[in-house]
């Protein structure tokens, strides 16, 4: 199986109306066969964190317009810490985190201390690792031990080839 990086985005709309909808109209019956191959992944926060500056500034905009929210910007150190962290809830954690910091924030700026003041303590200090990072290392650990030999390390963790190969993919 060969997986690769997309290097491109698929937007499909239509403007294509019928009485059953879109469905019966030639086009979108032929695109809707050759997507229905496709498999989308979209990958966590965590490993996607040269997007993450991005994904930020986008939810801060839509729920600053969305709550009428006084901030207007992001400090670089609240950027930082988002940086650091590794979401284990993905986007709906950062949702939430930034709906939060909207509500209660009345101060021009987004700061690492409103974090502090929300009770998010365990986001300010975000060294702790995460449950994937442990087992990431225990796959690592198993790897040394059997010089790479992949089917002997799936072997000694107790889990099938095929698991392993797709915990070392994510």
């Amino acid at each position: 199986e060969v997986t690769s990086t997309p290097k491109f985005r698929l937007i499909v709309s239509t403007s294509v109306q019928s009485e059953a909808g879109t469905n019966g109209h030639p086009d979108f019956n032929k695109l809707s066969e050759l997507l229905s191959n496709l498999e989308f992944r979209i990958e966590p926060l965590r490993l996607r964190k040269h997007q993450l500056r991005d994904m930020v500034t986008l939810v801060f905009e839509r729920k600053k317009r969305e709550m009428f929210a006084r901030p207007e910007k992001i400090s670089e150190e609240l950027y930082d810490l988002f940086a650091e962290y590794n979401w284990p809830l993905n986007y709906d954690e950062l949702d939430i985190v930034m709906t939060a910091l909207l509500l209660t924030c009345a101060e021009p700026t987004l700061r690492q201390k409103h974090l502090h003041q929300l009770d998010f303590s365990d986001m300010a200090n975000s060294s702790y690792p995460t449950l994937d990072d442990m087992v990431d290392e225990h796959i690592r650990k198993a790897l040394r031990l059997t010089m790479g030999n992949k089917s002997r390390a799936a072997k000694m963790l107790g889990i099938t080839p095929k698991t392993l190969y797709a915990r070392i993919r994510n």
